[in-house]
C-alpha cells in the first residue's frame, strides 16, 4: 500500500478478502477492479458513477461524498487489521450499510478484538479518524509494523488461537458500547448512486466534499 501511495493510486477495495498469501510470511494485495489513479496535483479521486461499494470498509468521505484518497485507503486498512485480529470475523456483520454509516457518523467504531495488542488497536483507531488529514500515511504504517512492533511477540499472539465468535460484531464509541448479534448475513457491498443525491439504503451523497 505504501507503493500505491507513492505511485498515486487508490485501491478503493482493501479488505481481508483481497489479501492473498503467497506463503506463511508473504501477503499480496489483489482485486484492483475499483482502483484509480489520482491526477497530477490532485489529492483525491471523485467517483462519477454509482455501483456496489464495500461500505463497511469505506471512510466517511467516501460514502458521503464519493471521494477517495490514500487516507480513505488507510481507513480500509484499519478495518482490514480488525478482520485479521478477529480471525476473519466480518465487521458490522449483521448490519446494513445505512446502519453502519449512521454509527460512524455518531463517532462509534469497531471495538478492540480480544487478540489485538493495545498498541496495534491505537493505530487502528487512528486509521478511523473522521478527518482524513489526521490519519497516518502508509509510509508511517509500514515503518510502524516493520520497526516499532516487536515481530516475535506479534507472531506469538497471532498463534494463540483465541476463539472468536464470528456471529457477533462489537461496536465502541465515545458514549456507547453495544454488541450486535447476527441474524441473516447481509451482502458485503451496498449500492450507492454517485451520480445523484440518493442511494438505495437512503443515504445521500453530497455534491462537494467539505475539504
Amino acid at each position: 500500500m505504501q507503493y500505491l501511495e507513492e505511485k498515486h493510486f487508490v485501491h478503493r477495495d482493501l479488505a481481508a478478502r483481497n489479501i492473498l498469501l503467497a506463503n506463511k510470511y508473504q501477503a499480496k494485495i489483489s482485486d484492483f477492479g475499483l482502483s484509480r489513479a489520482i491526477g497530477a496535483g490532485q489529492e483525491y479521486y471523485r467517483a462519477s458513477q454509482g455501483g456496489k461499494w464495500p461500505i463497511k470498509w469505506y471512510a466517511p468521505e467516501s460514502f458521503n461524498y464519493g471521494t477517495f484518497s490514500h487516507a480513505s485507503d488507510v481507513w480500509s486498512f484499519g478495518v482490514t487489521l480488525w478482520e485479521m485480529f478477529s480471525y476473519g470475523a466480518p465487521p458490522y456483520h449483521d448490519m446494513k450499510g445505512a446502519d453502519v454509516i449512521k454509527l460512524i457518523e455518531e463517532d462509534q467504531r469497531l471495538a478492540q478484538p480480544e487478540a489485538c495488542p493495545d498498541k496495534v488497536f491505537e493505530v487502528m483507531r487512528n486509521c478511523w479518524q473522521y478527518n482524513p488529514k489526521l490519519r497516518p500515511t502508509f509510509r508511517f504504517l509500514h515503518r510502524f509494523f516493520s520497526d516499532d512492533i516487536e515481530y516475535q511477540n506479534l507472531q506469538e499472539l497471532v498463534g494463540t488461537g483465541v476463539e472468536i465468535n464470528a456471529n457477533t460484531a462489537t461496536i465502541s464509541g465515545a458514549n456507547t458500547n453495544a454488541a450486535f448479534n447476527t441474524g441473516t448475513a447481509n451482502p458485503t457491498f451496498s449500492t450507492l448512486d454517485a451520480s445523484s443525491t440518493t442511494e438505495t439504503a437512503g443515504v445521500s451523497i453530497a455534491q462537494q466534499a467539505p475539504y
